[in-house]
């Protein structure tokens, strides 16, 4: 039994080592932009895809382009035919200072940049220097930090931790598998116990008996494979979730405390909010 045991936490060790290795470490100026040295200009952080580096990277930058457009809008008019008229022609002047590659599964890349980007087109920007691109001292502790909270959440909600991690299939999957395994293990429960009271039923007849029996015996497998199964799922869960790497997407999850009236008083909880 020792030997087991020790296998098994040297198994789950390995995962995890394996999954942080696997994990990508984005820089810090991603996690959280820096702020201008002066009033000059600010730090703009965009990102492109593309099927090439090079493309990727064009495409962030023209999202700079676009912001600004964007923002001076008042120098473009609309006429009532759909050319477009401009008014003035601003330059914006903006120095990349950082660059950062992801090249996904599909083989498309994402690109993201740090750009300092002047304020206004008629004063020449102080740009400063900016040393700091490949820091990664804070999204490490971030990833730590969303390791435990996903790892925390999912030893309550099965699959919960997964969808905080940014897998929201599987976690989807594991919460619907875990409560499916455990409403087979109550209703087969219960169906036995009903099974139980024909066979201990007074007058019951021999052919009843032997009937009920059968069914007693098969629900109670049941109910003791589902359980079984249960549990095997909501360890798997807690490994899956501490050992797999995070991923990035624009919508995110939450758990937030509930407190809702009931008949005699009221009750707490916790509900889950996915934002997309």
């Amino acid at each position: 039994m020792k030997k087991i045991i020790c296998l098994l936490f040297a198994l789950l060790v390995a995962l995890f080592v394996s999954a942080q290795n696997r994990q990508q470490i984005r820089p810090d100026w991603l996690l959280e932009k820096p702020v201008a040295g002066n009033s000059t200009y600010e730090y703009v952080v965009e990102h492109g895809i593309g099927l090439t580096e090079s493309a990727a990277l064009e495409e962030a930058i023209n999202r700079i382009h676009q912001y600004y457009t964007r923002r001076l809008g008042q120098g473009i008019n609309s006429t009532d035919t759909g050319v477009t008229l401009q008014k003035e022609t601003y330059t914006i002047p903006f120095r990349k200072v950082c660059e950062y590659t992801e090249k996904q599964k599909d083989g498309t890349y994402y690109v993201y940049i740090l750009c300092q980007v002047a304020l206004r087109g008629d004063v020449s920007p102080l740009f400063e220097e900016y040393t700091q691109c490949n820091s990664i001292r804070k999204y490490t502790d971030y990833l730590r930090k969303k390791n435990i909270t996903a790892t925390v959440a999912s030893v309550f909600i099965p699959g919960v931790g997964q969808m905080i991690k940014g897998h929201y299939g599987s976690g989807i999957a594991t919460l619907l598998g875990e409560a499916s395994l455990i409403g087979g293990a109550v209703t087969s429960y219960y169906l036995a116990q009903n099974q139980l009271d024909i066979m201990q039923g007074y007058g019951v007849s021999p052919s009843s008996y032997n009937t009920a029996q059968k069914n007693y015996n098969i629900c109670r497998t049941v109910s003791i494979t589902c359980v079984s199964s249960a549990g095997v799922l909501y360890v798997y869960n807690l490994i899956r979730t501490f050992t797999m790497k995070q991923k990035y997407h624009d919508r995110n999850i939450s758990l937030s405390p509930v407190i809702m009236p009931v008949e005699k008083g009221v009750t707490s909880g916790v509900t889950l909010t996915l934002k997309f």
